[in-house]
């Protein structure tokens, strides 16, 4: 349970690799729905496939 403990703190720190890793894929898939959303607004004009709105970023 100690090595669980461990494991899930250094998920938050991003000095680790495990932190770095997961912050890389974080950026990515912040990256992949902007270009998503760009992507839809000029889809709609030409008649292509859209993402689906649940993939994309949450507008606040």
């Amino acid at each position: 349970m100690d090595k669980l403990s461990r494991f899930i703190k250094k998920l938050d720190d991003t000095n680790t690799r495990v932190g770095k890793a997961i912050q890389t894929v974080e950026d990515g898939v912040g990256y992949a729905q902007d270009l998503a959303k760009h992507y839809n607004n000029i889809a709609e004009w030409c008649g292509l496939p859209q993402v689906p709105r649940l993939f994309l970023k949450k507008e606040k």
